[in-house]
């Protein structure tokens, strides 16, 4: 169980959060000089650099690599030689550090061997570490991927502020449309390692009885494959969604010319209350913030006071 999970996860899991880290650093090199409309309970919020936002998607990816890096060092201690109840009853003497140093020469990983052996058979903790880890990891993922499929929808009713790379034909009753198939591949395994979580959770509180956890299989059945659902659809978003989105500059433009939260730069100005009145007048009447403050003749220097380049 170990050797597989350390095995796997460095052969397949690491290597794709490390290229998409580094897809995600071109985007936001590729983004840094774009504003536009942030969102907070799916309303318009303030101006945000777009990289900003794709910051936080390799952050988070940032995050999980490194837990993942971390929790190898419980993973190679391991109770080989325990035998059936952690006492090591008919193994030959020294079975163990033999066993465990040869294993280390085969792997060439640096296991070790559990001080308690016992602790080792009766439990699996470590395990359902690294799928509390995966599960977080799925949670950034759907994170991402929720974000981009919302910035680009549309693409003439929804928000149209990222144009995704045309896959392939996405409706079979709707010429033309093309719809977010990479994004909603990507939630869908989100969703099955987060079940794959539940499972291996209850797995080590039920089947951790007395001595001996009898439900080690479904754990690492469950395991293995949420690491090769996510190895495979972290790759396929990367390369078929992420490295091809591009920015929809002019309807970002649009979108934040017509942003009543540039308002929130008047406040220390002119007060909360009075840049309320402002924002729900302009509201009302379809014009921008800047007109409003316009006609109301306030002595303002309007260009760098609710410039949201100049204020994020």
């Amino acid at each position: 169980m170990h050797l597989t999970t350390i095995h796997n996860l460095q052969k397949d899991i690491l290597p794709a959060i490390k290229n998409t880290i580094l897809v995600l650093t071109f985007k936001i090199d590729e983004f840094k000089d774009i504003i536009k409309v942030s969102r907070t309970h799916l309303q318009d919020a303030v101006p945000i650099p777009l990289s900003l936002e794709f910051e936080v998607y390799k952050k988070q990816l940032e995050v999980s690599e490194k837990r993942i890096i971390d929790s190898f060092e419980e993973l190679l201690n391991i109770s080989l030689g325990g035998t059936a109840v952690g006492t090591g009853i008919n193994a030959p003497k020294n079975f163990s550090e033999l066993a465990i140093n040869q294993l280390s020469k085969i792997t060439g990983f640096s296991f070790t061997r559990n001080p308690v052996q016992a602790e080792g058979i009766s439990s699996h903790n470590v395990i359902v570490k690294i799928s509390g880890i995966l599960k977080l990891l799925a949670l950034s993922l759907m994170n991402m991927a929720n974000d981009i499929r919302w910035m680009g929808s549309g693409p003439k009713a929804g928000l149209g502020e990222l144009i995704l790379p045309e896959n392939e034909p996405g409706s079979s009753i709707m010429p033309g449309k093309i719809n977010q198939t990479q994004a909603e591949m990507l939630i869908q395994v989100c969703i099955q390692v987060i079940g794959n979580d539940s499972v291996i959770t209850m797995a080590e509180g039920y089947g951790n009885v007395m001595d001996l956890n009898v439900a080690k299989p479904i754990m690492i059945v469950s395991l293995l494959e949420s690491i090769e659902l996510l190895t495979n659809a972290i790759n396929s978003f990367s390369e078929f969604c992420l490295i091809g989105l591009k920015p929809n500059k002019e309807r970002i433009e649009q979108l934040l010319e017509q942003n009543l939260m540039v308002v929130t730069n008047l406040s220390k100005i002119i007060g909360y209350d009075k840049a309320s009145e402002i924002a729900k007048e302009a509201y009302r009447t379809g014009k921008t913030i800047k007109k409003i403050v316009e006609e109301m003749d306030l002595d303002i220097e309007i260009e760098d006071v609710l410039n949201p380049k100049k204020r994020i």
